[in-house]
């Protein structure tokens, strides 16, 4: 992520500086020289906490960020059970343990999920901030910018704590530089301490962390995430990702409710007789579970004309994705060999804990 510098500006400052002449600082660069070594920091004193946060944060890895759009969402009737039991985690029976592991293979659909719950979150005013980590992203590959971008979220959302954040910010203005237990300390957990109660808790969703740097920085996040939650930090944070072995021991903790294991198996709509139920179930079978061949094939149920489906898979092969992809026709239609998504009837296990 690059972060710009700010504009420069003169200082503004009387003729003399000592004795009693006052020195007003506006803006400057200082020059800390020893050695051979120059350190040169930027500080622009007119700027707010959440100025200060803005420059620090990643806009990008926000759950409506615009460079999300072509993001697969859930279709409307699918995952009904999950988010069922991700509404009663979090809303309905708040004593609950604090943090939820959303878990599974990739392709499955978690950062669908994700999205859609930080958006409906976001819509009763509980969404305390989202991250969705992406290892190719030079924004979103690494940890540095999270917790300015959750602060700045929850700045934003909950007016009962912003001015304790800002402040927290003002007093330390290279805090967002700072170690990751340093962050977290300053910008969330001292804030919330000094803060009045919450009418509600608000709700991080945090996708993607095996794409987050190295297993050691993934372990070290989630321990201090655990142990801030622990020791009363108000915040419900659901975390998506892989099922990853270093993950689930740190996850898997006694003190974590079990969430059990559940299916979803709700489909588009479905008139007069087209995909017929023979296809459905060849679709179904060699979907795998797997979300991105599922979404695929309901958009192109959708908006496709009505046409046999046979022409577009090889109809003898028992090949499931990825291999059914490989296998395509070249004279298939284009649109199937993209295949980003896939069918409605995913019937993949999700665990949370």
């Amino acid at each position: 992520m690059s972060l710009s510098q700010p504009p420069q500006r003169d200082c503004a400052m009387s003729p003399r500086i000592g004795g009693n002449s006052p020195v007003h600082i506006q803006s400057s660069t200082f020059n800390s020289i020893a050695g051979n070594m120059n350190v040169s920091h930027t500080i622009n004193v007119g700027e707010s906490g959440l100025d200060i946060l803005r420059r620090a944060l990643c806009e990008d890895a926000m759950h409506d960020s615009a460079v999300r759009p072509t993001d697969p969402s859930c279709h409307p009737g699918t995952r009904n059970a999950i988010f069922e039991r991700l509404d009663e985690w979090c809303f309905m029976q708040p004593t609950n343990s604090a943090i939820c592991w959303l878990h599974g293979c990739a392709g499955i659909g978690k950062s669908a999920i994700a999205q859609q719950f930080a958006a409906s979150c976001q819509a009763r005013g509980q969404l305390g901030g989202s991250f969705f980590w992406k290892r190719s992203d030079a924004g979103r590959g690494h940890w540095r910018s999270l917790f300015p971008t959750l602060a700045y979220q929850l700045a934003t959302s909950f007016p009962g704590i912003s001015p304790l954040i800002q402040r927290a910010v003002e007093t330390d203005r290279l805090v967002a530089s700072k170690s990751m237990r340093h962050q977290l300390e300053k910008l969330i957990i001292l804030p919330f301490r000094e803060a009045p109660k919450l009418k509600s808790r608000p709700v991080w969703v945090l996708d993607g962390l095996d794409e987050c740097e190295d297993h050691a920085i993934q372990t070290m996040l989630l321990r201090l995430l655990i142990n801030s939650v622990r020791h009363g930090l108000p915040i419900h944070i659901l975390i998506c990702s892989r099922s990853e072995s270093h993950l689930r021991e740190v996850l898997q903790s006694r003190y974590l409710t079990r969430i059990r294991r559940f299916h979803t198996r709700r489909g588009v709509p479905l008139d007069d007789g087209w995909p017929d139920e023979g296809t459905i179930r060849e679709l179904v079978e060699k979907s795998s579970g797997t979300f991105i061949y599922a979404s695929t094939i309901v958009r192109y149920v959708e908006f496709t004309p009505r046409g046999p489906l046979a022409t577009h898979y090889p109809q003898k092969s028992r090949n499931t994705p990825p291999h059914l992809i490989d296998s395509l026709n070249h004279g298939s239609d284009r649109t199937l060999l993209k295949i980003n998504a896939m069918v409605v009837f995913c019937g993949r296990r999700i665990h949370k804990i």
